[in-house]
């Protein structure tokens, strides 16, 4: 809808504009709606439009592009690097930006080697800021990512993850995913498979079953969108390589204070992260490549627009009611043809929000 359209409704005294696009709608059919009607209709279309889920808001995007290349340094970071840190990478591990592998310029590497104690991360991380999650709806994550190993023959794990944590104090996991491989059976055999925790109520970071980016190639670009309602409490979705998977009712994963399992209320890091592992006696080196990073935020809708929506319905359902009445009261006159209401004899088709704002 555009916005001249809204000034104009919200400002002018005359009520003809809430109801003369309606009214086209009407002319279509060869029906006009009482005035009642058609800003009953009106006040609904607002509200809905008034709680229609927008794009977000954009919490941290990057492509690392512009960013200058180079190992991450410990925090705050080098110059140019957008705020990447090395959180943690000891002996021959590193995290850096580089352009020798990414989807398009440049993007964020992570190396763990085989002389790297089994089990001791390489972590790079960004300060996104404090987030609060109090009036959070939706939060979602979208992230390219490409791995590797130096011996897929092995059946020692590859792991690898990309999460956003938080508070009230840090270590609450918001929304993440992990990638993995081997555990074994051959790297080669099980493929690069995407794993989401959840918490089924007294137990935490439980695997949910996966039909979705289950056996991906290696050295290969893939993408990843999960996205979570924290206020609902619920995961609700996954997307791998344009293949989707509902998360309904899998609650997602908390963070242990102490006393009992919390979700985080706040945003604060975001967290790339790979780690060595000796399955078997074996060991490799193994890398991970993340590009296209975007995390974002909706808002919980407001109570003033269900309230709005209420009452443009029953409003609506009233005048709806006072002209069926109204009509079916009245004796047709000898020989002329009666004005009574039939849908099934001149319907009358309401368009969708979109065709509506759109006309």
């Amino acid at each position: 809808m555009s916005t001249d359209r809204v000034s104009m409704a919200q400002s002018s005294p005359r009520r003809e504009p809430f109801s003369s696009s309606f009214q086209e709608v009407a002319m279509q059919s060869g029906t006009s709606y009482p005035p009642r009607l058609a800003r009953g209709l009106a006040v609904i279309a607002i509200a809905m439009l008034i709680a229609a889920p927008t794009n977000g808001d954009v919490v941290y995007q990057t492509d690392f592009d512009s960013l200058t290349p180079g190992q991450t340094e410990p925090y705050p970071g080098a110059a140019g690097q957008d705020g990447w840190y090395r959180m943690l990478a000891e002996g021959d591990a590193l995290g850096e930006i580089q352009d020798a592998i990414a989807d398009g310029g440049q993007s964020l590497h992570l190396h763990t080697a085989e002389t790297v104690p089994p089990g001791l991360q390489t972590i790079s991380s960004r300060e996104t800021g404090i987030v609060p999650l109090s009036n959070v709806g939706i939060i979602s994550l979208s992230v390219d990512f490409y791995a590797s190993s130096s011996n897929l023959g092995a059946i020692n794990n590859f792991l690898s993850a990309f999460s956003v944590a938080g508070g009230p104090h840090p270590g609450f996991e918001i929304i993440g995913f992990g990638l993995g491989a081997g555990n074994g059976t051959s790297k080669a055999e099980t493929g690069l498979n995407v794993s989401l925790g959840m918490f089924d109520g007294s137990t935490n970071n439980d695997p949910i079953t996966l039909t979705v980016g289950q056996g991906l190639a290696w050295d290969a670009w893939h993408s990843i969108s999960i996205s979570l309602d924290q206020f609902a409490d619920t995961w609700l979705s996954i997307t791998v390589d344009g293949q989707t998977q509902s998360l309904l009712g899998y609650q997602p994963v908390r963070s242990f204070d102490g006393t009992q399992w919390l979700r985080g209320q706040q945003i604060e890091t975001l967290n790339a992260a790979i780690t060595p592992d000796d399955l078997g006696g074996i060991r490799s080196d193994d890398d991970v490549y993340f590009d296209n990073v975007i995390l974002t935020t909706q808002p919980v809708p407001e109570p003033s627009s269900a309230i709005l929506l209420g009452l443009g319905a029953a409003g609506l359902i009233a005048s709806m009611r006072r002209h069926h009445e109204g009509r079916s009261g009245r004796r047709d006159r000898p020989g002329r043809r009666s004005a009574r209401f039939s849908t099934s004899t001149n319907p009358v088709r309401i368009r969708s929000q979109r065709e509506f704002f759109e006309s």
